[in-house]
């Protein structure tokens, strides 16, 4: 089993040497044997950017559109010309984002009867900074946070982690709405 565990996490290492091809969904390892189980690596430098031929100043004035395109409201203290960043603040939510079902945009784990994101109570934070670019190109860059609980039981609120689409969504509405 040690070998199995040594070889998994020697694997992980020679990833991170060699990247290969940059991509948000990243790649599952499984450890077989007793005591195995899951590992799940997602590469995170500038995972959660989106580039934008558009200027700053473009892509800034269909920012609070895009929030509300997206189903996310604005915290009005957390929005900053200065630094040209935009957030939801704290929102509870539970279910869905807009349309999508919760489970497409964070990963809090699984039951029996489906992903957990989907059916527990969730805390969610997501901020949105306007970055430059080389050629006056605007880079989009979300973060998305999140921490789960189940409805029936008396539990503190864990860590979820983003899937990177709702990152990649912001982005993509903003260059929709800048043109």
């Amino acid at each position: 089993m040690r070998i199995l565990v040594v070889a998994a996490f020697l694997s992980l290492a020679a990833c991170a040497s060699n990247p290969g091809p940059s991509t948000t969904e990243g790649q599952t390892v499984r450890v077989v044997g007793s005591g195995g189980g899951e590992l799940r690596v997602r590469p995170s430098a500038d995972a959660n950017i989106v580039i934008l031929a558009d200027s700053i100043p473009r892509v800034w004035a269909v920012m609070s559109a895009v929030y509300d395109s997206v189903g996310l409201p604005i915290d009005p203290n957390m929005m900053d010309f200065k630094t040209r960043q935009i957030s939801s603040g704290t929102i509870k939510i539970r279910r869905h984002l807009g349309e999508a079902a919760l489970s497409k945009y964070i990963d809090c784990g699984g039951t029996q009867i489906g992903p957990s994101a989907d059916s527990y109570e969730i805390m969610m934070s997501v901020t949105t900074r306007l970055v430059p670019q080389p050629a006056g190109a605007t880079g989009v860059s979300t973060v998305v946070e999140a921490a789960g609980k189940p409805l029936n039981f008396a539990q503190a609120y864990t860590p979820c982690t983003s899937t990177g689409r709702l990152e990649r969504f912001i982005g993509d509405v903003a260059r929709i709405k800048a043109r």
